[in-house]
């Protein structure tokens, strides 16, 4: 099945986000405190679980991260075992 993702950045909501199909929305949330970017929350909705939609969302997190040379640090469980599993590549 093809869906239909985008994937982007809302700074006013200070959020990471990936729809799909227009109409379900996962979401990684963050704060910023001395310039760090403090990765809070990863939020996927029921629909969307088990579709590999949070690893998507986390790959452009991480990549628009290190794109930008932002420090940041990860407080969400999944984004730090995501993180490990990268790593162990």
């Amino acid at each position: 099945v093809m869906m239909d993702l985008h994937v982007g950045l809302d700074k006013n909501e200070q959020s990471f986000y990936v729809t799909v199909d227009k109409e379900h929305k996962a979401v990684v949330t963050y704060a910023i405190r001395d310039g760090v970017w403090y990765l809070e929350h990863t939020l996927v909705p029921h629909e969307l679980s088990g579709k590999g939609i949070g690893g998507k969302l986390a790959k452009y997190v991480f990549d628009y991260l290190s794109e930008h040379k932002i420090a940041y640090k990860s407080i969400c469980t999944f984004l730090v075992a995501y993180e490990q599993k990268q790593v162990a590549k």
